[in-house]
């Protein structure tokens, strides 16, 4: 009989972890979908948007820019794309020596989108902007800038 009772104890511990990791993945999920990125037209996390029907495709003749360029290394940047697709959800990499980092955002009805970041290694860091699809991504636009 204690072997039993051992294993449903078990077994409520096992359920109880499972609820907690499911319920801090919900808490999670729902921050960063209301989470607004601060000074810019986009938010993080805009997946909610994508609920529904999906939007078609097509080409882009968007364009990118960073300010300040040059940055200097442990400084802000401002990452500003216009002449993109209107409420979509876009992935923005930028790509520096050392590692590539990745923002989601959704564009405003104007069709552009900002986002800030620090810079944290010298040299030349690429951005590239696609559009998150069911199907894939779709290249959008890119730019670069000088870190140093």
């Amino acid at each position: 009989m204690q072997l039993a009772r051992t294993t449903s104890a078990g077994r409520n511990l096992v359920w109880a972890f499972i609820s907690a990791l499911v319920a801090a993945a919900l808490i999670t999920t729902l921050l960063y979908a209301a989470a607004p990125l601060a000074g810019g037209s986009s938010s993080l996390g805009a997946g909610v948007a994508l609920a529904g029907k999906p939007r078609p495709i097509t080409p882009s003749q968007g364009s990118c820019s960073v300010a300040p360029n040059p940055t200097a290394v442990f400084g802000t940047y401002t990452v500003s794309a216009r002449g993109l697709p209107a409420n979509v959800v876009v992935s923005v990499a930028i790509q520096d020596s050392h590692a590539t980092s990745f923002w989601w955002l959704q564009t405003a009805a104007s069709g552009t989108m900002t986002g800030s970041g620090t810079a944290y290694w010298a040299g030349t860091s690429k951005v590239s902007i696609y559009q998150k699809t069911s199907r894939g991504d779709v290249f959008l636009t890119s730019c670069s800038f000088q870190v140093g």
